[in-house]
């Protein structure tokens, strides 16, 4: 968030508009992960018919929750709490599930190019990419919501691992667990230079 400030500054971007952006991204980032998971829960087969129902339900509370006016009052509810200033989304309803699409394909790169590196070190059905997605996100989720490690450190890992146990032996499981922090940092790299190029594209052409 710092390096964004400092950036945003450099490029004079307003101060408002970049707190909207990073409530956007992390509103975003955890509805569309939420939604993976779910999905992938249901599709890996390790849910249960009430789990099932309980995934389909938050499902269309988060698609909800997307509509701008709801998730600009969530937001500065949590703002108000947090005494932060609030902040105003101006996107439409449309807008915010076109943006949506772009975050379920960073999810869904992120899966696939875990899954082919997980699978080059141990072999598994291409079936099981389903629980490697639940287990993913989940994990990526409560280390975002749990406070006192930074950056999810230690939780994330300890999820990913309890969660990957069921297809993959223990020590292996641990193994991936950090292999796939390292992972999505390079995958953050990546779309950092992607965007560079973007960038550079659209300078030339306008």
């Amino acid at each position: 968030m710092v390096g964004r400030v400092y950036v945003g500054k450099k490029e004079k971007i307003q101060s408002e508009s970049l707190a909207v952006s990073m409530v956007l991204e992390t509103c975003l980032l955890l509805i569309t992960s939420s939604i993976i998971f779910l999905i992938s829960s249901m599709l890996s087969g390790t849910c249960k018919v009430g789990n099932i129902l309980a995934s389909l339900i938050l499902l269309i509370i988060a698609i909800i929750v997307i509509n701008p006016r709801i998730l600009n009052w969530i937001t500065n509810f949590v703002l108000r709490i947090l005494k932060r200033p609030g902040v105003k989304i101006t996107l439409s309803y449309m807008q915010m599930l076109k943006l949506s699409v772009y975050y379920f394909g960073l999810w869904i790169a992120q899966i696939i190019g875990l899954y082919f590196l997980v699978n080059s070190i141990y072999q598994f059905p291409i079936s099981s990419i389903f629980t490697l997605a639940g287990a993913h996100t989940l994990s990526w989720i409560i280390g975002f919501v749990v406070l006192f490690a930074p950056s999810g450190l230690g939780v994330r890992e300890g999820v990913m691992t309890v969660l990957l146990s069921s297809i993959l032996p223990t020590p292996l499981a641990i193994a991936v667990s950090f292999i796939s922090r390292i992972w999505m940092t390079v995958f953050e790299i990546v779309v950092f230079f992607v965007g560079l190029l973007v960038k550079k594209i659209s300078a030339r052409s306008g």
